[in-house]
């Protein structure tokens, strides 16, 4: 027998409430991969919950050039948006450059929906990315 609280109301065509568990987007250690240039992985939903608390750890990165490897992931909000450019900002008047890597499709189709592709491209992998931010590099010199 189907307790009360288990029947969903048949005149309910709405959307359901959907109760899941909070995923927090962590930052991963700082790695430092060559001499100017940092790796930060970043994982779970980059949203207004979780944006702050990475703001915090990518705005401490060391100098120089930022490759933010976005491979894990899992939903970017508009939050998470604002806070790549917000980063991209805060590094640019130093000359360094902000690369983001490996994006899952929620993070191009938001960035793409947003009309920022130029100015947040993406890389297809990390080591690419590092490659690219080092060639750079020696032809500015």
């Amino acid at each position: 027998m189907a307790h009360p609280q288990d029947v969903l109301p048949t005149h309910d065509v709405g959307r359901l409430p959907v109760q899941r568990p909070p995923v927090q987007a962590s930052p991963s250690p700082i790695r430092v991969i060559t001499p100017g240039t940092t790796v930060v992985e970043v994982s779970g939903d980059l949203d207004a919950a979780t944006s702050p608390a990475v703001w915090v750890r990518l705005s401490a990165a060391p100098p120089g050039d930022l490759v933010i490897d976005l491979s894990a992931v899992t939903f970017m909000g508009v939050a998470g948006l604002r806070l790549l450019l917000r980063l991209r900002e805060h590094r640019g008047p130093t000359g360094a450059t902000l690369r983001l890597a490996a994006a899952p499709s929620c993070v191009h189709r938001l960035i793409g929906l947003a009309g920022l592709v130029t100015e947040l491209p993406i890389w297809p992998s990390v080591a690419e990315a590092v490659a690219d931010t080092a060639r750079f590099d020696s032809l500015s010199r």
